[in-house]
């Protein structure tokens, strides 16, 4: 988590300073959202899990992501953009379940591999359906969010009884 979040914190600096001013216009959001977006992202992180019982999440992991792929969709608007964002989505939660059921975090080794291939595979998949910029965003933030519940849920109810965690398996470092 701590490379996510120095990356995180460079993409901060970087819109704080309008230096990703013209990326983010080209995406559809304004500088100011764009920097909260990233702020909530960098609180999130450091916020401690929430343990209600056998579940966790993470802010930072799950539901502030889970917020920007809904303000995505929301900007794309109802055509057909929309759902091709949505089979994107689709697309790369298969992709973002296979990876991590194939390459088991069994080590922080492991984790980061997964994290980072599942990453760069999600985020083609996301591009090639989608085919815009602010629908690969939403694709590949939402894929990586659905695909680790699924594999939460997986591991909890078929593999090891793992307790039901939501963003804490290198979901921030994947995204």
């Amino acid at each position: 988590m701590t490379i996510g979040l120095i990356l995180l914190g460079v993409v901060a600096v970087a819109v704080f300073f309008g230096a990703a001013e013209r990326f983010f216009r080209k995406v559809g959001v304004p500088n100011w959202s764009a920097f909260l977006l990233v702020l909530a992202l960098l609180v999130g992180a450091v916020v401690p899990n929430i343990r209600i019982g056998g579940f966790t999440m993470n802010l930072g992991g799950f539901a502030v992501p889970l917020a920007i792929t809904v303000l995505c969709a929301a900007l794309i608007g109802w055509d057909g953009e929309l759902l091709r964002s949505a089979i994107a989505l689709l697309g790369g939660a298969a992709i973002y379940i296979a990876t991590r059921m194939l390459v088991a975090p069994t080590s922080t080794a492991m984790t980061v591999t997964a994290s980072v291939v599942g990453g760069f595979l999600v985020g083609a998949v996301a591009y090639l359906i989608s085919g815009s910029r602010l629908g690969t965003a939403a694709a590949a933030t939402g894929g990586v969010v659905i695909g680790d519940l699924f594999v939460s849920l997986i591991y909890h109810f078929f593999i090891d009884g793992s307790p039901v965690s939501l963003g804490t398996r290198g979901v921030f470092d994947t995204m």
